[in-house]
């Protein structure tokens, strides 16, 4: 089950190379079941355990988010911050702020500006 799992979760996540990733492990797993069980039964085996899942979630961490930076977003540019939109833009949300300012005790500051581009 837990074999199935993985394949499923890595197909997922990772498209067609989790898929392979997941059926490649999923052969490992039972070719070596003996020594695996040997190791999960051993005093180190939480210490590998942790390092495992560990570096598999920094692995997906570091593939799985990157949809999360809007560069990589269809239609979306990112505005040279040295540009006079930028800088226009800046001053807006800027002079946007100042007459609140006094309600907060935090600074706001733009530090990237996206355009959608359809």
């Amino acid at each position: 089950f837990f074999g199935l799992l993985c394949i499923c979760v890595l197909a997922c996540s990772f498209g067609a190379a989790g898929l392979v990733a997941g059926i490649l492990l999923l052969v490992v797993l039972a070719l070596m079941g003996n020594l695996l069980s040997s190791l999960i039964t051993s005093q180190l085996s939480h210490t590998l355990i942790f390092l495992i899942m560990f570096w598999g979630i920094r692995l997906y961490m570091k593939l799985g988010t990157q949809h999360l930076y809007p560069e990589s977003w269809p239609g979306v540019v990112k505005i040279n911050p040295q540009s006079d939109e930028f800088q226009n833009q800046r001053d807006y949300f800027i002079a946007s702020c100042m007459p609140w300012e006094h309600k907060f005790n935090f600074d706001l500051s733009v530090k990237s500006l996206y355009r959608i581009d359809r």
